[in-house]
């Protein structure tokens, strides 16, 4: 009992990790080693996520170096080593050596058979198998393999087709690279042409190539079948849907579908920064400030919103930017 709750603040404590060389051969004594490295080692996860062409984290890759150095001194072998390893390349944005790092270790893992999009079912315990028995292998790897310039093959390769679809248009679309995008959407609507998320991808395809009419398609599409539908309710098509009658120079109809998302049971979207959005398209500064009185936070997002670059630079926005001033750049 009281190694239980030894055991249990050492992985709790933020500063372990600079301790690691006096835990680990404790842990090591009783087999336990493996559980202290996984612990720490699924701290530095965020890596994967680092916006391309921001600065590395230097130290973080540093700490996670050492702690696979003192780990492969004992277990070479662990498949989950090669996954760090792989992530500490993949941070100092040497996606070939990390991308051969991924590859050795998923050779020795079992694919998934089917191709479709995994939903999670509540069960914990398997959804933390599935992440450690194939998923984070393959999310880093198709990272890896997009950065270089080879997102094709994490298409074809990397099951399930659906989540690895689902991973890459959300980064094309992030980066607004409606090439990719409308590349990836035809390659998947010939593999899996019944796939529900089809019609926001293809919308958002024609948003980004700013063909509005077509994109409103789309979107009016996804946003109906929520209404027929409830359970398979789209909030990304909802926002989509309120930007696109705005850049068609449709304010009421925007203010409708905001109207429309608030009466909804499954309301979800950042429908107050829509609002503030639809005020700014509309020259009403006070429902600019009647939004950001409610909720300050959203004022930082407003001003680097797409939609009301005006709220920076006209006159009649003035009482809005001295009570809620912009960030400075």
């Amino acid at each position: 009992p009281i190694w239980g709750f030894l055991k249990g603040e050492l992985l709790r404590d933020a500063r372990a990790l600079r301790r690691l060389l006096d835990y680990y051969g404790p842990f090591d004594q009783i087999g336990e080693a493996e559980d202290l490295y996984r612990t720490f080692a699924r701290r530095h996860s965020t890596l994967e996520w680092a916006a391309p062409n921001a600065p590395i984290p230097a130290a973080e890759v540093q700490e996670l170096d050492a702690l696979n150095a003192v780990h492969a001194a004992k277990f070479p072998n662990n498949p989950e080593l090669g996954y760090w390893r792989a992530m500490a390349l993949f941070a100092r944005g040497d996606a070939t050596k990390a991308d051969a790092e991924l590859a050795v270790v998923m050779a020795k893992l079992k694919k998934p058979t089917s191709p479709d999009r995994y939903r999670f079912d509540g069960d914990v315990a398997r959804e933390e198998e599935r992440e450690w028995g194939w998923e984070a292998y393959r999310r880093l790897r198709a990272s890896c393999l997009v950065k270089l310039g080879k997102w094709k093959q994490a298409y074809e390769q990397l099951p399930p087709a659906c989540d690895t679809f689902d991973q890459l248009a959300n980064r094309f679309s992030a980066a607004n690279d409606d090439f990719a995008l409308a590349e990836l959407v035809d390659l998947h609507a010939k593999k899996h042409p019944a796939d529900e998320e089809l019609p926001f991808w293809r919308g958002e395809v024609q948003f980004l190539k700013r063909n509005y009419e077509a994109a409103l398609k789309e979107f009016q599409l996804v946003v109906k079948r929520g209404i027929d539908l409830p359970t398979v309710s789209d909030s990304r098509a909802d926002e989509r849907l309120v930007r696109t009658f705005l850049r068609l120079g449709r304010s009421q109809d925007a203010i409708a579908e905001v109207e429309r998302i608030e009466q909804s049971n499954l309301a979800r979207g950042p429908q107050l920064l829509l609002r503030a959005v639809i005020a700014v398209a509309s020259d009403d500064p006070d429902g600019v400030l009647d939004a950001l009185d409610k909720n300050p936070r959203l004022a930082a997002g407003l001003y680097a919103d797409p939609d009301a670059t005006a709220l920076r630079t006209r006159p009649v926005f003035a009482a809005v930017r001295q009570k809620y001033p912009p960030p400075v750049r």
